[in-house]
């Protein structure tokens, strides 16, 4: 991992890293709310189904996610309906507004 082009590194010096990162598409919705800074703190529509990319070793999976329910865990599909299965180990999920992007390379 790295941001703003210098990578993170864990309390033992360590690089830190996951074997399967997903991003997924949310609607936002406006919660009327604002943090200290007078930013808008909107809230995450995160069930039902929407975009996403699954990232695993070393390839991008363009993907479609689902979660029926809040109680439910979020599962992936390729375009073509074949579910993707996660890496075993670590996974990070990034949850993005459905008007944002991401960069990789």
């Amino acid at each position: 991992r790295a941001q703003d082009g210098e990578e993170s590194l864990d309390a033992d010096g360590l690089h830190i890293s996951a074997d399967s990162v997903v991003v997924v598409w949310v609607e936002t919705i406006d919660t009327g709310r604002v943090d200290a800074a007078g930013s808008a703190v909107p809230d995450y529509e995160v069930t039902g189904s929407g975009e996403a990319i699954v990232f695993r070793d070393g390839k991008a999976f363009t993907a479609r996610w689902q979660r029926p329910q809040e109680a439910d865990f979020f599962s992936f599909a390729d375009l073509n309906g074949n579910q993707i299965p996660l890496s075993p180990g670590r996974t990070w999920l990034h949850i993005t507004p459905s008007t944002g992007s991401v960069d990789w390379s």
